[in-house]
């Protein structure tokens, strides 16, 4: 670069003969134009190269004109400086006006030049300013939105901890006033506070609260816990409260102020309870008679029929549980009559149930003339039932078009040539439990479906066993699905397939 600058320089010494030699300061000077400033244009040619420079960025081109004009003024008003002190003459003065028109010409672009550059620049940070506004907005909302799940996610696991606190701590002392009952109750005991009875349960005074003993799935199908079905049902709302065993299921009797409880002493139907687990029920239903103010309680002989406990052990639990006096504990000993020609009583009304067939094959196996039944969710989230009927019978494609516009307890309905695929929409997702209430409105919505087919309706109805009971938080989801299949369906025998399908897909 410095042997380029001094083979300029020298070009100039040659050409500019009147100046005489160049100085090194000169070259310098000349130099400097170079580093700061561009240098100004000596002739037309060198303008053509400036308009040439315009294709590169809008800022350059810009600080370039601008340097230019501004030193073509300065250079204008030295000359007109110059000529003021020259004699006048009629041909000066045009010049100098002439020379002035041209440096207000000039001055005007520069203005325009500098106005330009002024409004390009606010656009620019007005444009600056907005995106940075709305970046600013979309991470503060995004940062809301982690905080907000943060806090539901956090909200979620302290309720659940408070939970498991609360029912830890109520086994604690369930279990301590189990001891001292135990203890206790090898003493003699005098009963005063159970009154027992021959009677009718169901014909008690409609200001007592009733209870009797069940199982986890609700199925209610022997003794005395039939009439319970049929005079209360609800079966949907008892198994929306998901009890376990050693818990109770209460269902409030609106009409007569006063509650129903159902003492969920084991697991399944064929099952049989212990005092441990009896105990823990009475206990819990004690907590919520003395929270509500239950001031009358009538029940049969819990535990001692089918159920095979000891009346004496049981009576000692409730004189125990109930020995402060202030709820009225009324058993009835109940044996019914045959019935004689004179009698004058009419014959109960028998509830009607369908037929449950268990068999050991897929649902996919089912013979023809059969409506396939199964669980859902709002999207139609297929789960391995829906894949094995799908790579089956291919209704899936017919069956998506319905979910936009149905909802929780409503049906998907696609029919077939021999089947007919009834999908029963009881979530939202696949990660939530199900609920029972949608499942019996769908079922009710089969019923009335399959009358309206008169002379073909379907006398048969299969459904798959549920394999993957951890996404509906239900070990014992399966029994209690038959509970109200069997107890909803109408005119169907039900065919519960339990057997694995084959997958190659």
């Amino acid at each position: 670069m410095a042997k380029k600058k001094n083979k300029t320089a020298k070009g100039k010494n040659q050409n500019n003969t009147s100046s005489g030699s160049t100085t090194s300061k000169d070259v310098k000077s000349q130099n400097s134009h170079r580093k700061g400033e561009p240098e100004p244009p000596k002739s037309k040619g060198n303008e053509s190269c400036q308009e040439q420079q315009e294709v590169r960025n809008d800022n350059e081109v810009v600080t370039i004109t601008e340097n230019t004009v501004k030193l073509e003024c300065s250079n204008e008003v030295e000359k007109l400086r110059k000529n003021s002190s020259e004699p006048s003459n009629n041909t000066n003065i045009a010049e100098r006006n002439q020379n002035k028109e041209q440096v207000l010409n000039k001055k005007g672009t520069i203005d325009k030049i500098y106005n330009w550059r002024t409004v390009q620049d606010t656009d620019v940070s007005r444009e600056n300013t907005r995106v940075s506004n709305e970046d600013s907005a979309d991470d503060a909302w995004g940062g809301f939105k982690d905080k907000k799940n943060q806090w539901d996610t956090k909200e979620k696991s302290t309720s659940s901890k408070i939970e498991n606190w609360r029912e830890k701590n109520e086994n604690d002392e369930c279990g301590k006033e189990f001891d001292v009952w135990e203890k206790q109750s090898r003493k003699e005991v005098n009963f005063n506070i159970v009154k027992e009875i021959e009677g009718d349960l169901f014909q008690q005074p409609a200001d007592n609260s009733l209870a009797h003993c069940v199982a986890a799935d609700l199925r209610m199908g022997s003794g005395i816990a039939v009439g319970f079905k049929q005079q209360f049902k609800n079966l949907d709302t008892l198994l929306d409260q998901r009890v376990k065993q050693g818990g109770v299921a209460i269902l409030p009797d609106e009409k007569n102020k006063r509650y129903i409880y159902y003492l969920v002493t084991k697991r399944e139907s064929t099952g049989k309870p212990t005092y441990n687990s009896l105990w823990k029920s009475l206990w819990k239903m004690r907590e919520h008679i003395v929270s509500n103010q239950v001031k009358k309680l009538a029940l049969p002989r819990i535990g001692c029929g089918l159920d095979r406990l000891e009346w004496d052990i049981v009576k000692n639990m409730l004189e125990y549980l109930f020995k402060d006096g202030s709820t009225e504990i009324t058993v009835c000993n109940f044996q019914e009559m045959e019935a004689t020609a004179d009698s004058q009583s009419a014959p109960k009304k028998q509830m009607k149930t369908c037929r449950l067939m268990r068999e050991n094959y897929h649902l996919t196996a089912i013979a023809e003339g059969t409506a396939i039944m199964y669980l859902t969710t709002e999207k139609g989230d297929p789960d391995e039932i829906m894949k094995d009927l799908d790579a089956k019978f291919n209704f899936l494609s017919k069956a998506r078009v319905q979910y936009s516009s149905k909802r929780l307890g409503e049906c998907i309905i696609v029919e077939d040539k021999q089947y007919v695929f009834f999908g029963c929409i009881v979530r939202k997702t696949n990660k939530e439990p199900i609920s029972f209430e949608s499942l019996k409105k769908c079922i009710q919505a089969f019923n009335k479906k399959n009358r309206s087919y008169g002379n073909d309706c379907f006398y048969y109805v299969g459904f798959q066993e549920i394999k993957d009971t951890e996404s509906y938080q239900d070990i014992q989801i399966n029994e209690k699905v038959i509970t109200l299949l069997t107890n909803t369906l109408r005119d169907v025998d039900v065919y519960f397939c339990t057997g694995i399908k084959d997958r190659k897909y």
